[in-house]
C-alpha cells in the first residue's frame, strides 16, 4: 500500500485541536462533503464527551475540511442499512446543555 493510500485509510474522520482554551473539531470526510456516517457520529460524540470533562476548554468550534462544511446523513450508508429503525434513530438525536454549560448529547448517537 502506497503511503498516501495509507495515510488516507489511517486518518481520523473528526480531528481535534486545542489552542487557547478553544477546541476545534473539523470533519474530515471532504471526498464525502463531511457527510456524517455512523463512525463520524461516534468520534465526534467522544470528542465531545472528552471536552466536556477538559476544564481548560472554553469554547467549541466545528469546522469541515475541503470545499463543503456538511453534506447531512451520509445517505448511501443509511440506505444500505436494512433497519429503517435504526436510520430514523439518527434523526431523532437530541442534545442538552451539560453542567459546565457546554452541550452534549442526550444519548449516543446510534445506527444499527
Amino acid at each position: 500500500m502506497n503511503t498516501s493510500v495509507q495515510a488516507a485509510v489511517t486518518e481520523a474522520v473528526v480531528l481535534r485541536r486545542d489552542a487557547g482554551g478553544v477546541a476545534t473539531l473539523t470533519l474530515n470526510r471532504p471526498s464525502q462533503f463531511n457527510a456524517l456516517s455512523r463512525e463520524m457520529l461516534t468520534a465526534l460524540q467522544n470528542e465531545i464527551d472528552r471536552i466536556n470533562a477538559d476544564r481548560s476548554v472554553r469554547v467549541v468550534v466545528i469546522a469541515g475540511a475541503g470545499k463543503a462544511f456538511c453534506a447531512g446523513h451520509d445517505l448511501k450508508e443509511m440506505r444500505a442499512s436494512l433497519c429503517r429503525a435504526s436510520t430514523s434513530g439518527c434523526f431523532a438525536q437530541r442534545l442538552r446543555w451539560g453542567w459546565r454549560g457546554t452541550w452534549a448529547a442526550s444519548r449516543r448517537w446510534r445506527c444499527c
